[in-house]
């Protein structure tokens, strides 16, 4: 029968992902665009109507949205060797 300490050690908590290094910071700079992206004053820039008089905003905010998403799924899945 095996002693107490030589038993296995559990799986590390988290998501394997965030093992890599770096991945910290490039999350923070992510969080960092997306605060910029959706900040009043860029979103502003893109609520005047075009010519067919409709606001470009939405189409704004979902690319925004869209590449944030996108962003985010690839540094999560992504498995660097750096």
């Amino acid at each position: 029968m095996p002693a107490p300490h030589d038993a296995p050690e559990p799986p590390t908590a988290g998501p394997p992902a965030m093992n890599t290094p770096r991945l910290k910071e490039r999350l923070i700079a992510l969080t960092v665009l997306a605060t910029l992206l959706f900040a009043p004053p860029l979103m502003l820039v893109f609520d005047r109507p075009a010519e067919a008089g409709l606001s470009w905003l939405p189409l704004y905010l979902f690319l925004a949205w869209v590449l944030v998403i996108a962003l985010a799924a690839w540094l999560l899945e992504h498995r660097s060797g750096d």
